[in-house]
């Protein structure tokens, strides 16, 4: 089998993967009743379906970016206040850390 990860990364269709990794992320977080996210899920899934719909990769990748942004703000529930900002480790159910 032909791997064409590299080949998609450079398309449309690779542009909406990408985003999508990173919106499924965004919902989760954003939905969470303990967390604090700047969107609410409606305004994601409205953000990264008028992204989808412009067939726009670079459209897609800014969504993207942004999302990024947002999704390492960092995780209160164990005191991390943002990326880099705090020594505590990483939430709970993070790779390397106990599940919940």
């Amino acid at each position: 089998m032909k791997d064409t990860s590299a080949e998609n990364a450079s398309t449309v269709l690779g542009g909406a993967k990408i985003l999508l990794r990173q919106a499924v992320a965004a919902v989760l977080d954003a939905a969470h009743p303990d967390l604090t996210y700047p969107l609410t899920v409606v305004g994601i899934v409205g953000e990264v379906n008028d992204a989808l719909a412009s067939c726009d990769r670079s459209t897609m990748l800014a969504l993207k970016n942004k999302l990024v942004i947002y999704n390492e703000l960092g995780c209160p529930l164990n005191g991390d206040q943002g990326e880099g900002s705090s020594s505590s480790p990483p939430c709970p159910g993070c790779p390397g850390q106990d599940p919940l």
